[in-house]
């Protein structure tokens, strides 16, 4: 397998496997997004575990500040 079609291979794997992750029931869509943006591509940027902890930090601490006004999306 030449490396255009591996990489094309990896990329529809990567992307389904985010859909299919988006797509289940009980799982956390936002969630989902920040690892499919951040991990769940061919090629991950040097920073992007930590890139992915800092949107999942962030996305927790919006959180809970809407818990504390007593309105949580997600």
């Amino acid at each position: 397998m030449d490396d255009q079609v591996q990489a094309q291979s990896t990329e529809a794997f990567l992307t389904k496997l985010g859909d299919d992750l988006s797509a289940r029931d009980g799982v956390d869509a936002n969630l989902a997004k920040i690892l499919k943006e951040h991990l769940l591509t061919v090629a991950p940027a040097n920073e992007a575990v930590a890139k992915a902890m800092a949107a999942i930090v962030k996305l927790a601490g919006e959180r809970a500040s809407q818990a504390d006004c007593g309105t949580i999306d997600g």
